[in-house]
């Protein structure tokens, strides 16, 4: 399993395949991240991998794949804390969640509520 050497940390980008994720992932890279580029396919792998970006497999659709993705994470004995997650994954259109779930790419409840009480976009009100 490769470890994180990078001095700046360790960050996950999803959709690491194509245009934006790539393109995030590349350049997060260069920057001296160590960057675990989720990809759905070993094709997709190939194109990405680069110094400082490690390809994995991260299809959103099954669910150990993330799974798989936070044991990589937990048990990385050079590691340190994630720094943070791009998440760049779409998901096709007929993908239904289960009622009490909640995706990576939309709101949870409570997420709705807190924008309602702020005013959107995480701002805190101004009291008077």
């Amino acid at each position: 399993m490769p470890t994180t050497m990078s001095a700046r940390g360790l960050i996950v980008v999803t959709g690491a395949s194509t245009g934006l994720g790539a393109a995030t992932a590349r350049e997060l890279a260069r920057q001296d991240f160590h960057v675990l580029a989720g990809v759905r396919r070993d094709s997709d792998a190939e194109a990405i991998r680069a110094a400082n970006s490690e390809p994995v497999i991260l299809d959103i659709t099954q669910p150990e794949h993330p799974r798989q993705l936070a044991r990589r994470i937990a048990s990385d004995p050079e590691g340190p804390p994630l720094q943070a997650l791009g998440n760049n994954a779409g998901r096709p259109s007929t993908f239904r969640t289960h009622p009490h779930t909640w995706s990576a790419t939309a709101r949870p409840p409570a997420a709705h509520a807190h924008a309602r009480e702020t005013g959107g976009c995480g701002r805190v009100p101004r009291r008077a």
